[in-house]
């Protein structure tokens, strides 16, 4: 069988993987409109004799998954969570007003571009004539008890707030990196340049859905090395690694084998049980996939 694995992840860091120059132009153009909100907030605040302030940022979607894949059309999908203290807000001010005085505050400050920023069912965007678009999604954010630690968020729909916690895709995100490495990264890439690979196809599952059945499916065979460190010429074979780790202390004791190991390896594909023996490495158990939060409507399509 001919060996096309370099090939194959040469076209990943040249076609697929976003380049350093185009991520720090989305994370500009982010940067950019958060400043613009912020000072449209100060004359909107100036010309209604309101006090309204952005309490927090937060990004979500591709960028903060760090799953971002070329476009050759730029068609960028920035996702922001703006997000005001109740208090601040006062209890008058429903989902669409929230939206509407954002919206406000854009427009005074994004004077340069083709289109005013637009209030949608579940957000507010800017877009550029060269494809780049941002989705402002609007929270607010309060403590049902004095004595809570955690806030409670309510998120702008439609028509009116509905609960709903902004960093639980996130952290979610987060934790499947750390259950079944970066190969999960990797695969959701690959996943979403096929997708949009023939324009003859149509509508496509959207990324957060892609992001989902990769997760589902995909699992990460752990290999601890119990005898000795991993090195070249002490490891089965290189197709299919996503990871290989020397722990820093030397041999260190592995709750997942209950055993001590001096460090491990992950491949995306399982070893044959006897090359596994051969090298003397010991198969974690498999970890299932954590649960993820609730989807709505508005996660699954910016509208």
């Amino acid at each position: 069988m001919v060996d096309l694995s370099k090939e194959f992840e040469t076209f990943y860091n040249n076609h697929v993987v976003l380049s350093r120059k185009d991520q720090n132009e989305l994370r500009k153009k982010k940067n950019t409109n958060i400043k613009r909100l912020k000072s449209g907030l100060i004359e909107y605040n100036k010309e209604n004799y309101t006090s309204y302030s952005v309490a927090d940022t937060l990004v979500q979607g591709s960028m903060a998954m760090y799953t971002v894949v070329q476009n050759d059309n730029k068609d960028y999908d920035i996702d922001v969570a703006i997000i005001f203290d109740k208090d601040n807000l006062g209890n008058d001010i429903g989902a669409i007003k929230a939206k509407n005085i954002v919206c406000e505050a854009l427009k005074k400050k994004c004077t340069q571009l083709k289109n005013d920023p637009e209030v949608k069912k579940n957000c507010v965007t800017v877009s550029y004539t060269d494809g780049y678009h941002i989705d402002f999604a609007v929270y607010r954010r309060y403590k049902k008890y004095s004595w809570d630690e955690e806030y409670t968020y309510e998120h702008a729909g439609p028509q009116q707030w509905e609960e709903r916690n902004p960093k639980a895709i996130n952290e979610w995100f987060s934790d499947e990196i750390d259950n079944k490495g970066i190969v999960l990264r990797k695969v959701i890439r690959l996943s979403k340049m096929f997708c949009k690979s023939r324009d003859s196809w149509g509508e496509m599952p959207g990324g957060l859905i892609q992001t989902v059945l990769c997760d589902e499916k995909i699992m990460a065979y752990r290999y601890y090395s119990t005898r000795r460190p991993l090195m070249v010429g002490g490891i089965p074979s290189t197709e299919s690694v996503t990871e290989i780790v020397n722990f820093e202390s030397g041999r260190t004791y592995c709750e997942e084998i209950d055993n001590k190991a001096w460090g491990y390896i992950e491949y995306a594909t399982p070893l044959d049980p006897q090359q596994a023996s051969d090298y003397e490495l010991v198969l974690a158990p498999q970890k299932p996939s954590i649960p993820k939060p609730p989807l709505n409507r508005q996660e699954v399509y910016h509208e």
